[in-house]
Parts: C-alpha cells; structure tokens; sequence
C-alpha cells in the first residue's frame, strides 16, 4: 500500500501554512509548528530537508524565520512526496521488475505500472497555491 510518513505530511502542512501567508512572508518555526501541530522533535528535520529541497528558505537573526524558497504554485504533492519517501510506488515490482518471478508475462504488474504512473500525475496537478486557496480550519 502506498502511503506516506509522518514526515511527509508535517511538511506539506508547514509549506501549506507558508503559502496562506503569502509569498514574501517569513514566519518563525515554532510558530508554524504549533499552529499546525507538528511535534518539537520533528520541526527542525522537515525544516531541514525543506531548505535542502529548495521548498524553503531559512532567515538568522532578530527577525528570522522561514519563508516559501519557490512560488507556490510551483511546488506540488508529486515534488514534495519525492524528496521526502524514500519509496513511494504501489507495488515492489514498479520499482523493481526483476522482483517479479512473472517478469514482463505478469498480467498484474501492468496494471500497476499505469497506476503509479496516473497517481504521480494527479499528484503533480495538486499545488501548494491551490491547496492554499481552499478552506482550511486553523488560525491561518
């Protein structure tokens, strides 16, 4: 089953969080962090992993914080899933043919390929901005 980590999901949620404040604001990460739940101990490894994907950028200093690094519009759940699961495909055998002992002749394996292939694009038509400009029950 395809499913994806904690992880994952505390970072769409901060981006998410960004994106409803606008482009250009820069907000502190324990502010994001409380206001959408994200437990202490996992904020600053998304953080981080955000920065390094580009997602964000982080600003030192008095008036430092967090800020979007790309428009929103140009960040989708494909982009974010892929730089946070280190798998994420339907069935062993998408990623691994040679894991099938039923090669090229299985009657299932290309079915699932179509599948992976159908979530990732309907994954990639989901932006942060659309997203964004949906309801959303918080603080924001």
């Amino acid at each position: 089953m395809v499913r994806i980590r904690r992880e994952t999901d505390y970072a769409i949620r901060l981006l998410l969080a960004l994106a409803k404040r606008g482009p250009e604001a820069v907000v502190p990460t324990r502010e994001l962090q409380e206001e959408m739940q994200i437990p202490k101990q996992y904020a600053a490894r998304v953080v981080a992993k955000l920065v390094h994907g580009g997602f964000i950028k982080a600003l030192q200093g008095r008036s430092g914080g967090i800020s979007l690094g790309r428009p929103a519009a140009e960040i989708s759940l494909k982009d974010i899933i892929l730089h946070f699961e280190p798998i994420f495909v339907i069935s062993k055998c998408v990623e691994n043919p040679a894991s099938c002992p039923f090669g090229d002749t299985c009657p299932v394996r290309g079915h699932w390929c179509y599948l992976q292939s159908l979530l990732l694009k309907e994954l990639e038509k989901i932006t942060i901005a659309k997203l964004a400009a949906e309801p959303f029950p918080s603080k924001i």
